[in-house]
């Protein structure tokens, strides 16, 4: 159970990443704080300075919905 947690943290801390590297709100000069704040099966709910993200895991992999793009 432990295992799997950690995986998929890992994996929604990639998909944040990508996220914000894809809206080109990214820089290699800034520090970032990522919380991941509740994580179920199907959702994520995670915390990226100050702004809260809602990701869906969606046939295995953590994505942001259009509807919850900040």
């Amino acid at each position: 159970m432990a295992k799997d947690y950690f995986k998929d943290c890992k994996a929604i801390t990639n998909t944040v990443l990508e996220y914000l590297v894809k809206k080109k709100n990214y820089s290699d000069n800034l520090y970032y704080t990522i919380d991941i704040l509740n994580v179920n099966d199907e959702t994520a709910k995670v915390m990226i300075c100050e702004d809260t993200l809602m990701l869906t895991k969606e046939q295995g992999n953590w994505t942001v919905p259009v509807a919850a793009e900040i």
